[in-house]
């Protein structure tokens, strides 16, 4: 029920509207008047024509052309042109119902391309050109534009996304699709209740190795294919319904932790997590308008509350969710209003389209995503060389981060100093001192909060008494009767430790699994020791400190 736009009162009264099949723009008719609109409302241009009042309005189901019907007897017929694409040094425009030109903006080259039928849809990455006309799909290199690849259609294409070695395409006919750049189809992703004429960029997220579709009869869920065989991965299920969806496009080896994928829910509230593995929805931000993965680093933007913010690592909520305000960026940006449009993230560089239709460019640092390319090579004494010199907080926190995820204790200890984080320091100073490498590797997963996984990492690398002790220090008391029980071992253990836990806080046992355990365990506090001293010079035996 939110209005998303209301236009200033006009001249006379409007008299005929319609909406574009594609859901792109919409047609307004008056009094010798024929308006094109956005669908967020601002105006794409106008024309005068003297016919008196436009009673009715139809258009062509490729969006590209509507008629009018007057009152004076007239029909008018329109044509839409003058639409433009761009990406990195590219812009394509469409100055003719069948010619598109392209641009470079280093050297100034430029290519007028005729086509055969009227020009549909257009998408321009940085390395290819696809051009839909009413009959034919082209693929352009932007290395060659004189030499396309040349598919017939079948169908009105109403979406193209594009992302690595292949692309997407919706059309009426074939439904969604993924293809090669040389026109070939790869796969065709389908699911029971699918309706791809309601697909849209909002809807569907394409990266390369990866597809993400909120379900037509469903909203709540998104589902997730592999692009190559339109097998379904699984599925993620929110707690409201899912309004725009996007994944991150940093290659998965880069990044160290598989595709994140970005969610705006009905009460436009943002959420981010994993594609593989364990469901894990983290809130970022509340009354976001939109949202876009930077195309070449792991950066996050999305304009929210009247601010600009990007997010250098968002990967910071799944490692040390308290360093995320310090990883933040945030710029007012109070003339975007409320449908503003994040048309482009690459590099430093933002694109965002305002609610009255102006693109307006915002900028990021270029160190943080250096930093995390040194991180993806492994470079970490460069990283730490380019914080010291940028002297910045926000780079160190993102570098404390990217340190944690990678295991990487050295590089942690010196970003924790710099950013005067000192309990985060000594915990990573005694990591740093644990003897064997599952437990360091545990201690890691339970300062990222993930208590259970910690746990089973010291229960299959043999260390279960650790494994007891660390749900005994989180207060997880059931947790460490159940691995005792399992394993046959320090029961006794952890019944001394929860006796002793209840003396001095002075309370009474409630658990009903302990409170079992009292009379059929004896406590013998000398033996125990013993049998703890035993496993710590087991584990001193192993070896392998400080690494």
């Amino acid at each position: 029920g939110r209005q998303p736009y209301c236009s200033a009162p006009v001249e006379y009264s409007i008299s005929a509207i319609a909406w574009a099949p594609s859901g792109q723009y919409f047609a307004v008719g008056s009094f010798n008047l024929l308006r094109l609109c956005d669908k967020a409302g601002w105006s794409y241009s106008r024309a005068q024509p003297a016919c008196g009042s436009v009673f009715a309005l139809a258009w062509t189901g490729d969006s590209t052309q509507v008629t009018a019907g007057c009152g004076e007897g007239n029909v008018l017929f329109a044509q839409l042109v003058g639409r433009e694409v761009s990406c990195g040094p590219w812009e394509a425009r469409q100055t003719a119902a069948d010619v598109v030109t392209v641009v470079s903006v280093l050297d100034g080259q430029r290519e007028e391309l005729q086509f055969k039928d009227a020009v549909t849809e257009l998408s321009l990455s940085a390395a290819h050109l696809i051009v839909v006309t009413a009959t034919q799909l082209c693929i352009h290199a932007t290395s060659n534009f004189n030499t396309p690849h040349v598919v017939e259609l079948r169908g009105t294409v109403s979406l193209l996304l594009q992302s690595g070695p292949h692309f997407v395409m919706v059309d009426s006919v074939g439904g969604l699709q993924v293809l090669s750049y040389t026109g070939q189809l790869l796969s065709q992703p389908r699911f029971a209740g699918m309706r791809p004429s309601v697909l849209s960029p909002l809807s569907v997220a394409y990266a390369a190795d990866l597809l993400a579709v909120v379900d037509s009869a469903d909203a709540k869920v998104v589902r997730l294919f592999e692009p190559l065989t339109a097998r379904q991965l699984g599925t993620l299920q929110h707690h409201l319904e899912v309004e725009s969806v996007a994944l991150s496009q940093l290659s998965v080896a880069t990044k160290g932790g598989g595709r994140r994928l970005a969610l705006i829910d009905r009460n436009r509230d943002l959420y981010v997590t994993p594609t593989e593995g364990v469901q894990e929805m983290v809130k970022l931000h509340t009354m976001v308008d939109t949202v876009a993965w930077n195309e070449e680093n792991g950066s996050l933007a999305a304009i929210a509350d009247g601010h600009f913010v990007v997010w250098y690592y968002p990967e910071c909520v799944f490692v040390d969710r308290d360093l995320l305000p310090s990883t933040t960026l945030r710029q007012p940006t109070p003339d975007v209003g409320r449908s503003s449009e994040l048309l482009d993230f690459r590099g430093t560089r933002a694109t965002v389209r305002r609610s009255d239709g102006a693109v307006v460019t915002y900028a990021a640092s270029p160190y943080h995503a250096m930093v995390e390319r040194f991180v993806g090579a492994a470079a970490w004494e460069s990283a730490l060389r380019l914080c010291r010199y940028v002297k910045s907080h926000q780079l160190w926190a993102c570098l404390a981060a990217m340190a944690v995820a990678g295991k990487e204790l050295h590089t942690a200890e010196v970003a924790y100093a710099a950013i005067e984080a000192a309990e985060k320091l000594m915990f990573m100073a005694h990591v740093k001192e644990l003897p064997t490498p599952e437990a360091r590797e545990a201690e890691l997963l339970l300062f990222r909060r993930k208590r259970a996984e910690a746990v089973q990492v010291l229960v299959q690398g043999g260390w279960i008494y650790r494994a007891i002790k660390m749900c005994i220090r989180c207060f997880a008391w059931e947790a460490a009767y159940d691995v005792a029980r399992a394993h046959a071992t320090h029961l006794d253990t952890v019944l001394y430790h929860r006796q002793k836990y209840l003396q001095e806080t002075g309370r009474e046992e409630t658990l009903p699994k302990l409170q079992a355990l009292v009379g059929s365990i004896q406590v013998d506090e000398e033996a125990i020791k013993q049998r703890v001293a035993k496993e710590k010079e087991r584990e001193l035996a192993r070896g392998g400190a400080g690494a």
